[in-house]
């Protein structure tokens, strides 16, 4: 049965050499590449043709205009196959691809292919297989993620830059410090979250009674995981330790995000050293003496806490200093002199004998109760503040009398 696989593969791949002769060379089609990427990313469980992905990378490196046609083979060879072993060497060439690092993959943006619910053709009653795609699916969705955060990380480094247009003499002038730490710190938590990626892409050995089970091919795909864990960890140390020495400037947004960024390295210091292990125990070549990670230390993280408690109180709670002298100031454009003792007797005393005749005045108040409608005339006083001159009346005359007709009568 393996043997009828591989050779049912392998006429695929002549198939596939065969149809790329009758097409012509265009801006995008370019029979010299899709014959690399086809051999590149054959049926051979057992055999990766490193020659024809080097000769992929060296085009990607010598000249721009090769990215659009090899994005456009992988597509397509993606597209048509059903095969969990040409998948994932594809994601493997195309992940090689973006370890090139030159300006042309910049501009890819999202991947022009979709793999997030690729199924190989044999996945019936094989428990393996299941899991191998859905390695295959975590795969691409970390490769997907990456892809976007160079395309967008390219943006915004552009835009904080302020370059100016071709052919234009302005000066490039560079973005504020509070604008800078906020995108470096936005771009330390993407990077995070391509870490958690990272570390979900591992096969399920639940159906593999042995790891010796497991694939060669996926192995091999598992030890360009595993470089690029390092890498990112690498990156996302060096980019706290940058926000550390800038973070006494930090606003309250940019001192809480960080303290949440640091909290969310410790967590995945741990989760990343328990993947490692897994690495080692199933036979990963990168994973073995991998040197032990060290996590954030406490004192940094107390000081992202009180530069954050600092801004905190800043903004709402004054300092008292700054109220005494708002005071002292209030009080010297007033010329608040203290009152003489016996002014302030006088006073109480005038004051005591106000309050005596008002409470005589209640206390000749009556309250009366009656059957009748009675009819209160309002009192307008002057001491209203709501009443205007031209409420009041000007004669308080009674209407003349008039005789009611008559409306209820029978001539």
């Amino acid at each position: 049965m393996k043997l009828w696989g591989r050779s049912s593969g392998a006429f695929k791949d002549r198939h596939s050499l065969w149809l790329t002769t009758l097409r012509r060379k265009t801006s995008l089609q370019n029979p010299e590449i899709e014959v690399a990427v086809i051999k590149a990313t054959n049926h051979d469980e057992f055999f990766l043709d490193y020659t024809y992905s080097s000769r992929v990378f060296a085009w990607v490196r010598m000249s721009p205009t090769y990215v659009k046609p090899l994005v456009w083979a992988i597509t397509y060879r993606v597209e048509k196959t059903r095969c969990w072993i040409v998948a994932l060497k594809s994601l493997m060439l195309m992940h090689g691809v973006f370890c090139c690092k030159v300006v042309a993959i910049e501009r890819i943006g999202r991947l022009p292919f979709d793999l997030s619910r690729f199924r190989d053709r044999h996945t019936h009653n094989n428990q393996i297989i299941w899991g191998y795609n859905d390695f295959i699916r975590a795969y691409y969705t970390f490769l997907d993620q990456k892809s976007a955060f160079i395309f967008l990380h390219a943006q915004e480094k552009r835009k904080s830059l302020k370059l100016p247009k071709i052919g234009d003499d302005q000066i490039t002038r560079t973005a504020s410090d509070s604008l800078m730490l906020m995108q470096d710190l936005v771009s330390l938590q993407t990077m995070q979250g391509l870490l958690d990626l990272l570390m979900q892409i591992k096969p399920a050995t639940n159906a593999m009674k042995s790891y010796r089970m497991m694939s060669p091919l996926i192995i091999e795909a598992m030890d360009c995981i595993v470089i690029e864990i390092f890498d990112v960890y690498s990156r996302i140390c060096r980019a706290i330790a940058m926000v550390l020495t800038k973070i006494e400037s930090a606003g309250t947004a940019e001192a809480s995000l960080a303290l949440k960024i640091m909290k969310t390295a410790i967590i995945q210091s741990d989760q990343l050293a328990s993947y490692l292990h897994f690495c080692q125990c199933v036979g990963v070549p990168n994973a073995e003496g991998c040197p032990k990670l060290k996590p954030i230390p406490e004192e940094d993280i107390k000081e992202v806490e009180n530069v954050l408690a600092e801004r905190i109180s800043a903004r709402f709670i004054p300092h008292q200093e700054n109220c005494k002298s708002l005071v002292v100031d209030s009080q010297a454009q007033d010329n608040i002199t203290c009152p003489d003792i016996d002014e302030e007797n006088h006073k109480a005393l005038v004051v005591d004998e106000m309050n005596k005749v008002h409470e005589e005045d209640k206390s000749k108040l009556k309250t009366i109760i009656t059957s009748k409608w009675q009819v209160f005339e309002d009192d307008c006083s002057s001491t209203n503040p709501f009443l205007t001159p031209y409420d009041q009346p000007l004669l308080a005359l009674d209407p003349p009398p008039q005789e009611l007709p008559d409306l209820i009568s029978f001539d």
